[in-house]
């Protein structure tokens, strides 16, 4: 099995490739320690893959592309989680996990029970790193995008407007459940899953996104945690 690596298109020319990313090219020398002649798969977050012959390994590498084809792998129906932040480590789970299942992007956002407000820089960059790590390994082809953090009202404002079916994950539904909506999920190609925090929304937050066509449902009589909610949705959808 090749080695996946998500490259910047200008890295491609004409059928040659040229690699500069310090990262990378560490990775490929000193990680994998590859020679020369041994391939490797690139992949330009276009929905292509190219299948790369390593002609030369320095300081840059070079390679020639043998072969361009159509990734295969990328799930028809997409599904944008709308996480809101967690603490430490789950947060970066959703994005490994979910990525790995085949989500198409992500939408993080503070609601009312949120404990953790804010999501510096450098914590961005860690989870768009996991993102992009978590694509090569699992066979993508597409990097989900992690978008701008919103206030739930900004998040609930935004995606009034968008096409596609819209659900919110809440323990308190009574009534409906993820199977109740499986015609509508059948029709629609794009949709929006919005999970809340370990407290979970609160029943005016519920109301707020039902108002602005939000459907809620429950995940059974188990409660989950807000970091395998959304991957375990995502899975019963994809499936």
């Amino acid at each position: 099995m090749h080695a996946r690596f998500f490259v910047d298109k200008r890295s491609f020319l004409g059928n040659k490739i040229l690699i500069t990313d310090k990262e990378l090219i560490h990775q490929i020398t000193k990680v994998l320690r590859l020679k020369i002649g041994q391939q490797i798969i690139l992949l330009d977050n276009s929905g292509f893959e190219y299948l790369v012959n390593l002609e030369k390994i320095g300081k840059q590498i070079e390679g020639d592309v043998l072969e361009k084809k159509n990734n295969e792998n990328e799930p028809i129906k997409k599904i944008i989680i709308c996480q809101s932040l967690l603490r430490g480590d789950k947060l970066e789970m959703v994005f490994k996990f979910c990525t790995n299942l085949g989500v198409n992007g992500f939408r993080p956002f503070i609601s009312q029970r949120s404990i953790i407000k804010e999501i510096n820089p450098n914590r961005i960059q860690r989870c768009q790193k996991i993102i992009k790590e978590s694509a090569e390994q699992s066979g993508r082809a597409i990097l989900p995008p992690l978008n701008k953090l919103m206030s739930f009202e900004e998040i609930i404002d935004f995606l009034k407007d968008q096409q596609g079916l819209k659900l919110i994950a809440w323990e308190e539904e009574k009534e409906k459940k993820l199977a109740d909506f499986k015609k509508l999920i059948k029709e629609n190609k794009e949709i929006y899953l919005m999970i809340g925090p370990a407290g979970g929304f609160s029943a005016a937050e519920v109301a707020q996104a039902k108002a602005h066509g939000f459907f809620s449902f429950s995940l059974g009589p188990l409660i989950f945690r807000s970091e395998i909610a959304g991957l375990i949705t995502s899975a019963i959808i994809l499936n």
